[in-house]
């Protein structure tokens, strides 16, 4: 339970960001899963936008191995649950916290062996972070809003990664249906930043097993 663990800002009385050219995000393609405590992107030194950065990370053999899941079919993001305390003296209800924000990664006719891999996340579900992939072909990565910025994966809720069995319709033509399932906590998105990845790079196409420089 928490609430904006990203941090109060003295000056939190400011202008809102104009959003009147509103822009239409796409789905979440994939995630990119590592063990926490790993070293930050920072800009200048090993940017997160870099084809360098990612190097060796999914080939590792240590805690750097980075995991990326397959393409997802859909991804829902629930609403965080508010957690209501005291009356205050208006009579309205106070807020104690905010619960975490569950995600629900669908995939369609898993292999078996790429099951087993997503199953094992649950083994280390208690200090894993993640990374999302977008079909624009741009990642979503926690700031901390410094110069030079620093980027990180987003620490997932302790204990709370679990992938199901599959699931199958009778119909001839339906799919075997798997759900991944996680929680971050409720402030993750306003914590966060987009990036696109440098020129002649690809965080869709190239962030896999074998990535080296060409």
């Amino acid at each position: 339970m928490a609430i904006m663990n990203c941090g109060c800002p003295i000056d939190a009385l400011t202008a809102v960001e104009d959003v009147t050219c509103k822009t239409i995000k796409p789905k979440i393609r994939a995630m990119l899963f590592r063990m926490q405590g790993n070293t930050a992107f920072v800009n200048g030194t090993n940017d997160a936008e870099a084809r360098s950065s990612w190097e060796d990370l999914f080939d590792a053999t240590d805690s750097t191995l980075i995991v990326r899941t397959p393409d997802m079919a859909m991804v829902e993001v629930s609403e965080p649950e508010v957690i209501e305390g005291e009356e205050n003296y208006d009579g309205a209800s106070t807020i104690d916290g905010i619960l975490p924000s569950e995600f629900v990664a669908t995939f369609h006719n898993l292999p078996p062996k790429a099951q087993k891999q997503l199953a094992d996340l649950f083994c280390a579900g208690a200090n894993l972070e993640v990374a999302l992939i977008y079909n624009d072909d741009t990642m979503q990565l926690i700031t901390d809003g410094n110069t030079p910025e620093e980027l990180t994966f987003f620490p997932v809720s302790p204990d709370t990664i679990v992938i199901t069995s599959p699931s199958k319709e009778g119909t001839l033509n339906a799919k075997f249906v798997s759900t991944l399932r996680f929680k971050l906590e409720s402030d993750w998105y306003s914590c966060s930043t987009f990036i696109e990845p440098e020129s002649g790079f690809s965080f869709i196409k190239d962030l896999r097993v074998g990535l080296t420089t060409p």
